[in-house]
């Protein structure tokens, strides 16, 4: 969690929580979900972390009533309190936030009558009851409550009452006041070597110097604030790139060790794999040769078989009665498709053919599927695969002008229709070197 690993953390609490559930141990529950509060309240998921921080503190009250001289239970709920309450702070619910400080209050005085010392979240419990007097515009009752952080507090955490003290010295317009004690947070962080946190401290300076009228100074305390941020990002670039450089120094060591050795194995491998490739690539050269003339041979000869069924329907009408309107209907679509050759022609359709004909959608249709048992669009798709078959294997025009010859207009769509019919393409077909009877 501290790593930022937050998905890995919650694999593990949930497997944590699991087994705590498993084994009835209230305290591990308690445990479990006070973690799993911090991992969302680390992920600024605000309302999850506050269910679950309501949840450990029920758990662990519980546990105080089942063992009320157990210090751990009581560590649960005051961590629990606290966390809590800098979440609904961090989600701005104040009516629920303020709620929260008597029963914390409550639970603060039962661990000091229980174990005889102060509740170490009190110093918490403090911070933030001078906070909410300060959201209040309460500032007596804030100072009261930051002056009794002094006797519990350790030195280095100074700051924070200091910084409360800032604030409630500007809130109430004693910029004096809050200069003093913000410069007192100032030499207390120089001298810790915090610089960042000196950063933003010189900034509020300088922000309260100009309330005060005094735009000079702010403008040099601010000048000063950013001559040291751009110091502290010089010395973080700087280290990072004796960082980047040191690596770089020992990986140089440790590929100049390997490369002669490297290298071998990579001639090695390369060597093998070349020869594996190859011998890869004859083998299915060779078997997809031959599925070619195979599946090639098989076009040719359904191919001749629709020429040779398409002469014979030209020649052979007997089974049509010319003074029959639906047998005149179909002799005359034949005669524009195979004759004047119309299914070439890239702009044709149902419609245009009806036209031409003189003909309507109805009668078209029925006689269409009669004469043809297709569809009109796929039956013409059927015709123009059949020319282009015999102008591949007889002429030398190219897969474009052959596209555009027997209609399809562009190389794609000839390419995709003959791919999908007959499971090969256009130029695969024309290199199987079949050949046949020149096309008309």
């Amino acid at each position: 969690m501290l790593n930022g690993n937050y998905k890995y953390s919650i694999e593990g609490t949930n497997k944590m929580y699991a087994e705590a559930k498993q084994e009835n141990c209230l305290y591990g529950i308690a445990k479990a979900t006070g973690l799993m509060a911090q991992i969302y309240s680390r992920e600024n998921r605000y309302e999850d972390a506050e269910k679950y921080f309501k949840e450990t503190i029920k758990n662990a009250l519980k546990l105080i009533k089942e063992e009320p001289d157990q210090i751990s239970n009581y560590h649960l709920v005051s961590t629990g309190y606290h966390r809590l309450a800098a979440t609904l702070s961090d989600q701005e619910k104040k009516n629920e936030y303020f709620s929260l400080m008597p029963v914390w209050k409550k639970h603060t005085m039962a661990y000091e009558k229980t174990f005889g010392c102060p509740d170490p979240s009190l110093v918490y419990y403090y911070r933030f009851c001078a906070h909410m007097y300060i959201d209040k515009e309460k500032y007596d009752e804030a100072e009261l409550y930051c002056d009794s952080m002094k006797p519990i507090i350790l030195f280095f955490e100074m700051p924070y009452i200091w910084g409360i003290k800032t604030t409630i010295c500007e809130k109430r317009n004693e910029y004096d006041s809050a200069i003093n004690w913000i410069d007192k947070n100032i030499d207390h962080c120089t001298n810790l070597g915090e610089l960042s946190f000196t950063v933003y401290l010189l900034k509020d300076k300088a922000r309260i110097l100009s309330k005060m009228g005094q735009a000079g100074e702010s403008y040099s305390v601010f000048k000063k604030a950013f001559q040291l941020n751009d110091s502290l990002r010089l010395l973080a670039n700087n280290a990072q790139l004796d960082e980047i450089r040191t690596q770089y120094e020992v990986d140089k060591h440790v590929a100049e060790k390997e490369r002669n050795f490297n290298y071998f194995l990579l001639a090695l491998s390369s060597a093998v794999f070349f020869a594996i490739a190859l011998g890869i690539w004859m083998f299915y050269s060779r078997k997809t040769a031959k599925k070619n003339r195979i599946l090639a041979q098989q076009i040719k000869e359904l191919t001749l078989l629709q020429e040779e069924q398409i002469n014979e329907s030209l020649t052979d009408s007997h089974d049509l009665c010319i003074e029959t309107r639906m047998d005149k209907l179909c002799i005359d679509i034949r005669d524009l498709l195979f004759k004047d050759k119309y299914y070439r022609d890239s702009g044709i359709s149902r419609d245009s053919m009806i036209e031409k004909l003189g003909t309507n959608k109805r009668a078209f249709s029925e006689a269409f599927e009669r004469c043809f048992k297709m569809q009109f669009k796929d039956y013409v798709i059927f015709l123009r695969l059949k020319d282009a078959v015999l102008l591949l294997e007889q002429s030398d025009l190219s897969i474009e002008e052959i596209s555009f010859k027997v209609g399809f207009g562009t190389a794609r769509s000839f390419r995709n229709q003959f791919n999908e019919k007959y499971n090969m393409t256009p130029k695969d077909y024309r290199n199987s070197r079949v050949t046949t009877v020149p096309v008309s």
